[in-house]
């Protein structure tokens, strides 16, 4: 399993995460808990009512650094917790009246809080990714289109070019005018939107796609006026969607279709490249035909001011200059261990499926990929009883349930088989939903490696009565 390690804490001893990419950088821990109140307040008291009347739900995901234990997954829970424990953290006064009157009634156990636990970022963040900001269809937990956009962002993970495009853009404008990170944040903002018209305006030349470094995610430093002149047409896109100029809204004349953004940009001039040529004196050289230079720079430990990288975080700079970068699987990862098992079964069909799974390209190949696991585990599910008319995931809840006690296990097994079940089903039988790219396949795959192994291993005790 990615997290061997399941702890408890007490809700007092658990740190919000005060860089959290939904609600963004607050000062402090109540600063947080009022960021993510403010955020949606209704949503927020009823998460309250909720977790003193049942439970916590999915394992937290916290990040253990010394004496610190960060949550970097299940903030919005946490929050609530800590003011039904301490009802003063609450950020208005009526909160703090029903927190305490929550208190007084819950048998919630605040110093017993389950949490799956690492010392690796990277294998948190992967989760997260799973969870909330993975494209194609795959997120279970909703965050808002701009959290997942961020997230994807500072992880060096993109599912198409317009979004990390429209996303660079928007860190360079919070970072050049913080006074628009509140509507960014607000309820107004629609990130989708102003993809489109990203999207639009590259094509069309309104933006110099000469600005985006595609293989670093980065907005380039060598085309600084050409970054400016980008930067000052996404400010007037940001207005007009405060404006409801344009919006995902069919009511009246608003909604951003194809032809609406078109219309719209036909206001806009072409960047004058001869005018708003580089600051360096490169005249049009891009970036990208240079690397060979920038490359020695790097290495030879220069200062990188290149817009929208954030080194302090994340996205660590390895001594050379090179930022680490979060990347997945291209194919299903063979596993020794699972093969060797598999050929117990003497099934030729089968040890050929898994050699073919381990062989195409998830990247290439992802609506293809999702319906063949989803296939081969069937098969394996129909050698242990499964019948026809019982769905994959439905049968394997069932025997996660009499295979597993730890809950947190338990509740992993069912999140990755989930995902497989319900891919492969949309793969199968959409006419319209398709994966274009799969890769997060492989890590659900892997997670449920250890059930289908146990699958095998019951197969055959079942073969020997």
């Amino acid at each position: 399993m990615r997290f061997a390690e399941i702890k408890s804490f007490s809700i007092d001893d658990l740190m919000l995460d005060e860089g959290n990419y939904r609600f963004r950088k607050a000062s402090d821990q109540q600063a947080c808990i009022e960021k993510i109140y403010r955020s949606n307040p209704t949503y927020f008291s009823n998460l309250m009512t909720s977790l003193a009347e049942e439970d916590l739900g999915e394992p937290l995901l916290v990040y253990s650094a010394e004496h610190d234990a960060v949550v970097l997954d299940g903030n919005r829970r946490t929050a609530a917790l800590k003011v039904i424990r301490t009802p003063e953290l609450a950020p208005t006064p009526a909160l703090k009246k029903k927190a305490e009157g929550l208190l007084a009634k819950t048998l919630f156990d605040f110093d017993a809080i389950h949490a799956q636990v690492s010392d690796s970022k990277d294998k948190i963040y992967q989760t997260v990714y799973e969870r909330h900001a993975s494209g194609n269809g795959s997120r279970r937990l909703n965050w808002s289109a701009i959290a997942a956009a961020r997230f994807r962002f500072d992880q060096k993970i993109t599912d198409d070019s317009a979004s990390w495009h429209s996303t660079a853009l928007i860190f360079a404008l919070e970072s050049k005018h913080p006074d628009i990170s509140d509507f960014i944040d607000g309820r107004e903002y629609s990130h989708e939107v102003f993809t489109r018209i990203v999207r639009s305006a590259i094509s069309k030349g309104i933006i110099s796609k000469d600005i985006f470094i595609e293989k670093q995610m980065r907005l380039s430093k060598q085309h600084k006026n050409l970054v400016d002149d980008a930067l000052n047409k996404s400010k007037t896109f940001l207005e007009s969607i405060k404006n409801k100029e344009l919006s995902l809204s069919r009511v009246g004349d608003s909604y951003a279709d194809a032809d609406k953004i078109s219309r719209y940009l036909e206001k806009f001039s072409l960047p004058d490249v001869n005018k708003l040529s580089d600051s360096n004196g490169n005249n049009g050289k891009t970036e990208s035909n240079s690397s060979r230079s920038q490359s020695t720079n790097s290495n030879n430990g220069g200062n990188s001011n290149d817009l929208n990288v954030d080194n302090s975080n994340k996205n660590e700079s390895s001594n050379s200059g090179k930022v680490k970068t979060t990347s997945l699987p291209r194919t299903i990862v063979v596993s020794e261990p699972f093969f060797t098992e598999l050929k117990k079964l003497n099934s030729s069909k089968l040890e050929e499926f898994y050699n073919s799974l381990c062989k195409i390209s998830l990247k290439s190949h992802g609506s293809l990929m999702c319906i063949c696991v989803w296939t081969f585990i069937e098969i394996l599910s129909t050698l242990l009883g499964k019948e026809a008319n019982t769905s994959l995931d439905g049968f394997y809840k069932s025997k996660i349930n009499e295979w597993y006690n730890d809950k947190g296990v338990r509740a992993e097994l069912k999140s990755a088989i989930d995902y497989i079940a319900q891919q492969g089903n949309l793969m199968k039988h959409s006419s319209v939903i398709h994966s274009p790219d799969s890769r997060h396949l492989a890590v659900h795959f892997k997670a449920v490696e250890p059930l289908l192994l146990k699958t095998i291993e019951s197969i055959l005790q079942k073969a020997n009565k």
